[in-house]
């Protein structure tokens, strides 16, 4: 009890969980006095929360296998394999796990991580030709940040899920962010250019810095991997959670 958050997380992208299943699990963290669910709902592999400014998200996002946007990854088989939570499922969820004192914590990860974006709606993406893949082999999976209209995109996406979980905290990832697209994309430079920015870095906090502002704008604080501490300051409430290092955690 001396530790005020005591957090489980879990990766319902890669390997999609149905209901049932996400009703166990929170049974299970109420079981261990576990007060923090780590949702992590969206990632190159699948998005999992219904948005419905944005259907295709979960239309083909969802959905991995040979004849869909996204090819088969994470034994999910040849088979058509995947899953999203609806609205209705989710506020159920949120209700659920509020019942036995357990705060659900959204993270959709951005802006790396986003391959099931970038292939529903490929206008998020640079301006470029080259192909610039992630550690995990995803490529041209990075937001572009030079394209105004994608901070539009996101209030919208961040306004629906805000209505959905009561949570204070809103992780948005940020880890694992191939920079390189950026580099060849004339937003991206143009951007650098009138900010006077010499390291793509800084464009990924210029990134992180409109989220913030984002989520402010809904009642929510911004937390992140401990990439989000490279390439300038962020608001002193952001949270950050360390996951490369304990060194990084202490820079933080």
């Amino acid at each position: 009890p001396k530790f005020a958050y005591r957090g489980m997380h879990l990766d319902v992208s890669r390997t999609f969980q149905d209901t049932g299943c996400i009703y166990r699990f929170i049974d299970a963290l109420a079981y261990y006095k576990i007060n923090n669910f780590h949702w992590h709902l969206t990632d190159d592999q699948g998005w999992r929360v219904e948005i419905k400014s944005y259907p295709k998200l979960t239309e083909l996002g969802a959905w991995r296998g040979p004849h869909e946007v996204l090819k088969p990854a994470y034994a999910s088989g040849m088979e058509r394999n995947g899953g999203f939570y609806t609205q209705e499922e989710i506020k159920s969820i949120v209700k659920f796990a509020a019942d036995r004192n357990i705060n659900i914590i959204p993270e959709i990860d951005l802006p790396g991580h986003s391959k099931a974006v970038a292939v529903t709606y490929p206008e998020v993406l640079c301006e470029t030709t080259g192909k610039h893949y992630s550690v995990q082999w995803e490529s041209n999976n990075v937001w572009c940040v030079g394209r105004e209209e994608n901070y539009a995109m996101l209030d919208t996406i961040i306004g629906e899920m805000a209505e959905l979980f009561p949570s204070k905290i809103f992780h948005i990832g940020g880890d694992e962010v191939n920079m390189n697209s950026w580099m060849e994309c004339p937003h991206c430079q143009a951007l650098m250019k009138e900010k006077g920015m010499t390291q793509p870095a800084e464009l990924q906090n210029y990134f992180v810095r409109k989220m913030e502002q984002i989520l402010a704008k809904h009642g929510k604080t911004m937390a992140g991997w401990d990439e989000i501490i490279d390439g300038g300051e962020l608001m002193p409430e952001t949270l950050v959670y360390a996951w490369a290092s304990p060194e990084r955690g202490l820079k933080s």
